[in-house]
This record gives structure tokens, sequence and C-alpha cells, in this order.
């Protein structure tokens, strides 16, 4: 308690300090609650992105009228992929959330053998459609533990495989779903595709300008699909031997050099026979190809990490180097694919302060992209 009170202590101090230094008009009151309830997020990561409301439907035991039966015909399973989230008790609340919503949906949680889940087994106990799997750590994590990611993630899709659903959604112990509709709308954009034989991604952090960058947080498809897109090897890349992002690198460095979810991308594009140049062109068509894109709006999916702005990589002007390929540039790109193709030169250059270099954006492009 006493640590509490001296970090927002001094948190409060630097921000009224600031706050009353400067005109109002520069630095708004909201603009500092902001700052300040983002960096208090950071040091004591306890506060919940989520409103405490959001869960309130499951004391009652109700879920939306009529919505569980059409939900249960679409044959979808969840796997709900890592470390226990424990904060505010987030994992179990979303286990309990998706068990209200989706009554006769298989749900698999895939975690690690180290974590405590015994409050878990009691609801497997009473929910013949709830499994939980627990394994050991692969003892090289890799790049953001994304070794840690393949296995927990495959596990579940297997264990699914084995009760035999024919769909299945990946998401995250950190993350959840409060649509209760969501799995009704996940299965009607889904049909945008006869074939069914795309997988469907979430823009938050799949970024327009990083190659082949699809983001791993979220998918959802046939489930033979996104077992192809996890059945692949080990990045055996300690941490230590990798590619260092740093302000001076590009976009396309880290691209290039396949790291955390570009290293899953790749991978399964070559195993579909895909050439890949990593140029924003290639990029883009890939993204229409493979992938279906939706914002988290869309299945209200909050992620309860590090920030408690809803959209943490919102851009204030276009282009940026993290603007992500949003559900309606995605939509657009049979119209704006050539426009944007002239934007390549971007992914070259090198990132300060998470935005371009003001002076090489307002040169003109290199000749063969005019």
């Amino acid at each position: 308690m006493k640590k509490f009170h001296r970090i927002m202590s001094k948190i409060l101090k630097n921000l009224l300090s600031a706050y009353f230094w400067l005109p109002a008009r520069f630095i708004p009151l909201q603009t500092s609650m902001d700052e300040f309830l983002h960096i208090y997020r950071k040091y004591s990561l306890t506060i919940p992105t989520f409103s405490d409301r959001a869960f309130g439907q499951i004391s009652n035991g109700l879920s939306d009228f009529g919505l569980s039966e059409l939900s249960n015909k679409f044959d979808v399973g969840i796997v709900v992929q890592g470390p226990i989230r424990h904060e505010n008790g987030f994992t179990l609340q979303t286990i309990k959330m998706y068990l209200l919503n989706f009554p006769d949906t298989q749900v698999v949680l895939s975690t690690w053998d180290s974590e405590d889940i015994e409050a878990f087994q009691l609801i497997a106990n009473k929910n013949s459609n709830f499994h939980i799997i627990s394994q050991k750590k692969p003892q090289n994590p890799s790049v953001s533990n994304i070794n840690l990611q393949i296995s927990s993630t495959l596990a579940g899709l297997e264990k699914l495989k084995t009760l035999k659903t024919k769909y299945a959604i990946k998401t995250r112990t950190d993350q959840c779903m409060f649509d209760s509709q969501a799995i009704v709308k996940l299965i009607s954009r889904y049909k945008i595709d006869p074939s069914e034989q795309r997988i469907m991604i979430l823009s938050l952090g799949s970024f327009l300008f990083r190659p082949y960058g699809a983001s791993d947080f979220f998918q959802f498809g046939l489930i033979r699909l996104l077992e192809e897109y996890w059945s692949l090897p080990h990045d055996s890349r300690l941490p230590s031997e990798v590619f260092v992002f740093t302000e001076t690198s590009s976009l396309r460095d880290f691209a290039t050099n396949e790291l955390c979810e570009v290293y899953l991308a790749t991978n399964y594009l070559r195993s579909k026979g895909e050439i890949l140049d990593f140029t924003l062109r290639h990029s883009l068509l890939i993204y229409k190809k493979y992938f279906i894109v939706i914002d988290p709006s869309y299945v209200d999916i909050v992620w309860d990490k590090y920030t408690l702005k809803d959209g943490r990589w919102n851009q204030v002007y276009f282009p940026m180097p993290y603007q992500e390929l949003s559900e309606g540039i995605w939509l657009g790109l049979e119209d704006s694919i050539e426009e944007l193709t002239k934007l390549d030169f971007l992914l070259d250059m090198p990132i300060r302060d998470r935005q371009f270099n003001p002076d090489m954006i307002n040169a003109s492009p290199p000749a063969n992209l005019e």
C-alpha cells in the first residue's frame, strides 16, 4: 500500500505540475487524465480495461434471449490460450461468460502446468463442454514467447478436432468477446467467402505498412485452416540472437527478419506455395486472398493489457507507421491497392518516436514509384 501511495503521489504531482504550468488549451484535462491512467496502468497492471458491469450478467445467470440456440447450430469451438490472467479474475470471468452465452459450445482453456487452475477445474466439473489442457512450456520461448503461443494454440485446436467441431475461434486469456451474438456474427461475415478458404483476423495488431504481419491475437475459420496455420516448427532463434528493432530500423526490417506474427504468416504462406517479396503490394494481395479482416468492435473484443485506451494504435493522420489494416481499408483494397502501393517506400523509413520522418515523407518517392 505504501508503494502504491508513493507511485500515485509522484504521478499526480508530475501531472498537475505539467497541467497548471501550461495553458489548458495545450494540455486538455481529458488528455491529462488519460495519460495519468495510462502511466498508472503501466506501473500497477491492476486497473482493468473493461468495465466491471461488463461481466455483470454472469452473476445473474442470464444470456440474451434466443441467441444461445442460434449460436449452437453452427458447430463452433473456442480456444482460449495463454497464461491465466488472474488480475480481476479476467480469464475466469471470460470462461464463465462464454459458457453462459454459448452453453453448448466446446470451450478449451490451453495453458501451462505452472498455472493455478483450481477455480477452472471446478467449472470443468460442472460443464462437460469446458476442457482444460495444461502442458509444460517449451524450453525456448523465442521472441515475444512465440513458441509458447504456437504450442498452446495448437494443443487447443487439436482438442477441438477430437471433439469434431467444424469451426474454431482462437483467442487469448487476456482478451474477451463481450458480444453474446459473436458466433452468429462471425459465421455471417465468414460466409462472404463461399469457399471458406480464408482465415478471419483482427485489424488490432495487423499493420498496413508491415508486410505479412497478420495479427495473431484472434482468428476464426475452419478448424482445418487454423490447424494448418499453427502447425509449423518452433522458432529456434533465442531472443538474444535475433534482430533488435530500434528507432533506426524500418518496418520492412521487422518483416524480413520474420519476427513474431510475421513468422507465423510467412511460414503459412510458403506452405501454400507463395513466393514472398516483402513489398506492400504483395502483402496487400495476400491479405485479400488468405484473410478476412474485422475490427475488434465487430464482436466487442476487449484486450485487458497495457492500456485503458480502446484504440491502442489509433493514428492522428495518414500515413503513420502503426496504421492498422482496418476492416474498412481491407474491404476497399480492390479499389485502393494501386494507390496504396505507391507508399511502398515508407516501409524502408526509419521509425523515430513511432512516426515516419516528416521530411522524408514530404519528399518525392523514388522515381520508379511515381
